[in-house]
């Protein structure tokens, strides 16, 4: 990840250095531009208003916008790691729709950049500026990248779960008070799928949480050492709830699902444990 971390900050370095574009591109028009986006910055506080022709403002900015993605793209395309999500980071950054989307802050950065005059700067810090705007593009960036990889490990993961490729050795004991757990953690529903509690028909006078805690704990001892992972992994994962998610597709193998349930869950899966990698990212 620090490798990763490296690429990405050396991309955005070079992103907010500049481009030559066919139309100019001024800071009244990104001030104009950015403000219409809901986006304020401070260092644009001086600049004067916009007052050219919009069509030729909105032009430069997506000229630069275009530029600046397909730079990003070419860098995601030349690294090993990244380059099989290389599209599926762009798809995502690029459909981002709120005020806080990736090119509005590499935007930001452009703005910074073209700002010279040192008596400006000796009231602002321009190099802590950047630094900030450059961490929070890269920081997107990496966000998209875990997502992309998530969608289709994890989906992979469900898919060999549920289809029973991985085997998981339970007693009867355990296999009640997984669902017990899970039910009583609303992470499993028994309304559905033809769901029982106790489907070998053991004692329940057991401490189901005890029982619980031991398996999660064997779960995250073997997940640190098959994928060496080191303790930031394994908090954010226990945080977050890695090992209930594994568990209850572990359930839902067991269960009857019709076709569109399956997807569902499939999905709510995908979609958790990306969100939970997505923690993991300054690991």
């Amino acid at each position: 990840m620090k490798g990763l971390t490296l690429f990405l900050y050396s991309a955005a370095l070079l992103l907010a250095l500049g481009f030559a574009d066919a139309e100019p591109l001024t800071h009244e028009c990104l001030k104009y531009y950015l403000k219409g986006k809901g986006v304020y910055l401070s260092t644009l506080d001086y600049v004067d208003g916009y007052v050219g022709s919009v069509s030729d403002c909105e032009s430069a900015v997506r000229t630069r916008i275009s530029s600046l993605n397909e730079d990003l793209r070419d860098k995601l395309k030349s690294d090993r790691k990244s380059r099989p999500h290389a599209e599926c980071v762009m798809k995502d950054i690029e459909e981002e729709d709120d005020y806080e989307r990736y090119e509005n802050v590499i935007l930001q950065e452009v703005a910074v950049e073209m700002i010279s005059s040192w008596r400006f700067w000796k009231y602002f810090d321009k190099k802590s500026t950047l630094e900030g705007l450059r961490a929070k593009a890269d920081d997107m960036v990496k966000k998209s990248l875990l997502k992309c990889k998530g969608h289709r490990e994890f989906g992979d993961l469900f898919t060999n779960i549920n289809e029973q490729n991985i085997l998981f050795d339970r007693s009867g004991e355990q296999e009640f008070c997984i669902r017990k757990i899970l039910v009583n953690r609303t992470l499993l529903n028994p309304s559905f799928y033809n769901f029982r509690e106790n489907p070998k028909n053991v004692r329940t006078d057991i401490d189901c949480e005890e029982v619980f805690k031991q398996i999660k704990a064997s779960f995250y001892e073997n997940l640190k050492e098959e994928k060496e992972l080191n303790d930031c992994f394994i908090e954010a994962y226990i945080k977050n709830g890695y090992a209930e998610n594994i568990l209850k597709a572990e359930v839902l193998s067991k269960l009857t699902l019709t076709r569109s349930d399956k997807s569902k869950e499939k999905q709510n899966f995908i979609n958790n444990m990306v969100d939970i990698s997505i923690d993991t990212k300054n690991c």
